[in-house]
């Protein structure tokens, strides 16, 4: 019978195994950041998004690997004598186990709220520009936007489910036709792929690594988004018409943020003209480096099981 005190251990269990997976990516993963943008921009995301799901996949992982290994007999021979947890059915809160678990807690409650907060900034954001800006509806070369009535060149994708395009008036005002159909091709790529909302769930996703890794992580996959949106609109209305586009608009003074929204032009100018000029072919080297990383970190996570379970109760008893 699955009880609570089975559910807590195994919820430890999954986070032991989840915050020992970050803890062996750590060393590597700069290395790994340093080779993603060598690879197309259509994969980049998800090899990006891979490499920060890896602890809550070897989490979860390795939770059903000892459920089955406690409740039924489909799991490898050899494998029971490091699938182990000496107090199945008991579980303590003033132990480590316990905790852990009170640590995790906290640490997951001021993540969602923070998170949160985000979703609601981005919504305050939007809204007041809105109403400040008097957006309307119009179309350009067959893509739809809102207007935004300022002089500021304004270009940018908002929202989160439902997302939209915005354009200002003074970006219309200022850039021709050609770069205007280039400026939405891009946003309209954004808005297909709902680049804010994947924007967010990277953030929660890559919120328990370390700061600095973190941070890096998070401009690796903005960088990568602005490939991916760049190399569409690249395919529809070539890719040098984008990087002149991209030029022109690194020019123009800006002065305004919102926080998960995607602007054209606003980050990574430099390496998105280049990207566009030099685009990168496919090389199965990185997908594979990063598989076989995942797979040694899942098997040393498995072995380990309980040999890490005493080490940490040993070290504790010191």
């Amino acid at each position: 019978m699955f009880t609570t005190a089975i559910f807590l251990n195994v919820l430890s269990l999954a986070v032991v195994s989840a915050w020992f997976t970050l803890l062996l990516q750590w060393p590597v993963s700069r290395a790994v950041l340093r080779r993603i943008p060598n690879v197309p921009a259509a994969l980049q995301k998800t090899l990006l998004t891979a490499w920060v799901m890896l602890p809550i996949i070897i989490g979860l992982f390795c939770s059903i690997a000892f459920i089955l290994n406690a409740f039924t007999d489909v799991m490898w021979a050899p494998l029971e004598i490091f699938i182990h947890w000496h107090h199945l059915f008991e579980f303590e809160w003033l132990t480590w186990h316990g905790g852990l678990l009170g640590v995790w807690s906290v640490a997951t409650v001021w993540i969602l709220a923070r998170h949160v907060w985000l979703v609601r900034a981005h919504r305050a954001s939007l809204q007041s520009a809105l109403m400040m800006a008097d957006g309307s509806v119009k179309r350009h070369s067959g893509y739809e936007f809102v207007c935004l009535q300022t002089a500021m060149p304004l270009a940018f994708t908002a929202g989160m489910l439902r997302p939209q395009v915005y354009l200002s008036q003074g970006l219309l005002e200022r850039f021709d036709d050609a770069q205007l159909q280039c400026i939405l091709a891009h946003e309209a790529a954004h808005q297909r792929q709902r680049d804010p909302l994947q924007k967010w769930l990277f953030s929660l996703a890559s919120a328990y690594y370390p700061t600095s890794l973190r941070r890096t992580l998070r401009n690796a996959f903005d960088l990568a988004s602005e490939l991916q949106a760049d190399s569409r609109a690249g395919r529809e209305t070539g890719a040098l018409n984008v990087a002149s586009a991209l030029v022109a608009f690194g020019k123009s003074e800006r002065q305004w943020q919102m926080p998960l929204a995607v602007s054209f032009g606003q980050d990574f100018v430099s390496q998105r003209v280049r990207f566009l000029i030099e685009p990168a072919t496919f090389n199965m080297t990185i997908p594979a480096t990063i598989g076989l990383v995942a797979l040694a970190v899942l098997t040393a996570n498995l072995l380990s099981m309980d040999s890490l379970h005493h080490y940490i109760e040993l070290i504790l008893e010191r």
